[in-house]
């Protein structure tokens, strides 16, 4: 069971059991009791804030430094990361933010965004975010990553949740459900798509770029686009999600290999400044000896010119 995070809890949202045994939540995008279940349930999702620590992207907690998202949500790089809030942005509880250190998109990413966002080229849409402290397990548990290939999850019931503005300007958690169909375009390598199932829209505003996509408690995707962005000609919403499985060794390596990347991207000032203490310690250290020879010296002087002459000239 994940941890308690630093929530307003306490409050129990009112839920249905579906016929296949999965939690549905009710759809009222401003029933508070929906938007705290939401950060109770996933309290690894966290949200990424640019330099005046406002809301720029969702991502998912997988390590104690390591948070996933798309590789479009790093350019530009967020400075700060959200944790365990319902609320994304200034709102959000000083305690409860974190600077992040540098950021690692796949080496093949690729993202060309036209005027039609139905004819985007995309490739390897994918990213890490790494804090300084490594920190992010105090809060929750990671998020169970899920080992699917696009051809496992075909006709699949999936869920989205990640943070997007209402329509009162707050940015708050979101929700939304989908099922797995054929996407229309070729160019998104590692990708599948899903049309919104529900009767009703779960969210407000666009929302949940870079967050979590679901299928059961797995994440096996990544939010290529915020919900509520894409359409198909019959004005039918629908998104592009990522598919994880194929980075999942990516991953791994990302993970191993950050402490050389501290080093690499300026994190290696701490051990310049050992250096720097190190060396005044040592010029302490002579100063005092220094200072301890001459002055056994002088006071030996002191005291020989201070003795009778007849005592110096014997």
């Amino acid at each position: 069971m994940n941890r308690a995070c630093n929530l307003l809890t306490n409050i129990i949202a009112v839920i249905i059991l579906s016929s296949t045994g999965t939690i549905i939540m009710g759809n009222n995008i401003y029933d508070w009791k929906i938007i705290e279940t939401l950060a109770e349930r996933h309290p690894y999702i966290v949200a990424l804030l640019n330099n005046t620590k406002n809301y720029a992207c969702t991502g998912v907690i997988i390590d104690h430094r390591s948070i996933l998202t798309s590789g479009a949500c790093v350019h530009p790089e967020p400075l700060y990361v959200a944790v365990g809030s319902a609320i994304a942005g200034q709102r959000t509880n000083d305690n409860n933010i974190f600077k992040i250190a540098y950021t690692k998109a796949h080496e093949d990413f690729f993202f060309e965004l036209g005027r039609n966002y139905n004819v985007t080229r995309m490739h390897s849409n994918i990213a890490l975010v790494f804090t300084v402290k490594p920190v992010l397990l105090y809060f929750c548990e990671s998020a169970i990553l899920g080992n699917y290939f696009e051809s496992e999850l075909k006709d699949k019931k999936l869920s989205t949740t990640g943070y997007g503005e209402l329509r009162n300007a707050l940015t708050v958690l979101q929700h939304q459900r989908y099922r797995q169909v054929a996407c229309t375009n070729p160019k998104w390598y590692y990708c599948i798509c899903g049309i919104e199932s529900s009767v009703d829209t779960t969210y407000d505003l666009y929302f949940g770029e870079g967050g979590p996509v679901f299928y059961g408690d797995e994440v096996i995707g990544i939010s290529s686009f915020p919900s509520g962005l894409m359409r198909l000609k019959d004005d039918v919403r629908y998104n592009v999600f990522t598919v994880i499985s194929p980075y999942l060794e990516w991953i791994k390596k990302q993970q191993r290999n950050e402490f050389p990347e501290f080093r690499h991207n300026g994190y290696n000032k701490c051990k310049h400044n050992v250096h720097v203490v190190f060396l005044i310690a040592i010029k302490l250290i002579l100063w005092k000896y220094c200072a301890s020879y001459y002055f056994n010296n002088i006071s030996y002087l002191f005291m020989y010119m201070s003795q009778p002459t007849s005592l110096i000239s014997r």
